[in-house]
Parts: C-alpha cells; sequence; structure tokens
C-alpha cells in the first residue's frame, strides 16, 4: 500500500507500507535539503508520530518494523502521512462531524424492593441486595451470621445465590 507523504500541504514524497513474514514494514522517502524531520501517520480524527526521518543526501528516509501487536495502535484506515520540522509540533486532526448515536434510556421495570419466588421447584429470596436461594430451616437455635426469613408461615434459611 502507498500513501502520499505532505509537508505543509504539498506533496513531498511516499510511504509503503507492506507485510514482511510476521511483521509489516513502513519505508517513506521525502525530497529534503537536510532538514531534520518527525512522521506522523493521520486518520480516523487522530495523528500516531512514527519517529525520525534520517537525511540521507537530498532525501529523507524511514523504515521501521512493527509487530502484529505494534500495529493495533495504528489508525484503521490511515488516510495520509505528514513529515513534520523536527522543532515544530503537528497540525491538530480535523474532527469529523459525525453525529453522535443518541443513548436511549429504557426505563427499569418497577418492581417492589422484596419478594418471593419460586422457579423450577426451587424457592428464592430477592431484595435490594441480590439474590437468595432459601431452604427450609428447622433450627433449635440462632447460628450468628446465618439470614432467616419467614414465608408462608415456614422459616427458611438464605444464601446468596
Amino acid at each position: 500500500m502507498e500513501k502520499k507523504i505532505y509537508i505543509e500541504g504539498t506533496e513531498r514524497g511516499s510511504l509503503f507500507i507492506k507485510k514482511e513474514g510476521m511483521y509489516t514494514v513502513l519505508h517513506g522517502e521525502i525530497s529534503s535539503d537536510g532538514e531534520l524531520m518527525r512522521l506522523y501517520l493521520h486518520g480516523g480524527g487522530e495523528i500516531l508520530p512514527l519517529g525520525l526521518m534520517e537525511p540521507k543526501g537530498e532525501k529523507a528516509v524511514f523504515r521501521k518494523r512493527y509487530s502484529k501487536m505494534e500495529m493495533q495502535k495504528f489508525p484503521k484506515k490511515i488516510e495520509k502521512a505528514l513529515a513534520v520540522p523536527y522543532n515544530q509540533s503537528p497540525p491538530v486532526p480535523e474532527k469529523s462531524e459525525k453525529p453522535k448515536p443518541q443513548i436511549i434510556k429504557i426505563p427499569e421495570p418497577q418492581r417492589k424492593s422484596e419478594y418471593w419466588k419460586e422457579e423450577n421447584g426451587s424457592l428464592f429470596y430477592i431484595c435490594d441486595e441480590g439474590r437468595f436461594l432459601a431452604l427450609p430451616a428447622e433450627l433449635r437455635k440462632k447460628i450468628p451470621g446465618l439470614r432467616l426469613k419467614k414465608y408462608k408461615n415456614r422459616q427458611y434459611m438464605l444464601f446468596r445465590y
């Protein structure tokens, strides 16, 4: 794949993106007068810095290999490459005017703060704290930490479910 490299809005070179085994290689060249340049990728409303371009005679060259994991931080769609003098910052990316998706709030169903529910032969106690499995309790003394609740004139032990 080939992308054009721009300096201050004018096309000055090309950036080649190709696969080499497990890596992706980026190789770019621009015509230069020996000035130190930084290379950036522009795409998806963001700018990603790649690194310095090495001056070689009348050209500046960039070559780097990236792993699959490193390529994940790259924009999904690369629009262009930008070369900026070393002592300057890159231009601010233009935000596309896409409408933001509307968030529709679905009202939660109103339910009692606590209720009992029979499901597949089991009895559950449901309250603001969560859902509890209820087992019949025929205890002589109360055990510390055990939750007991009465339902239809019968005592039940509650276990978080």
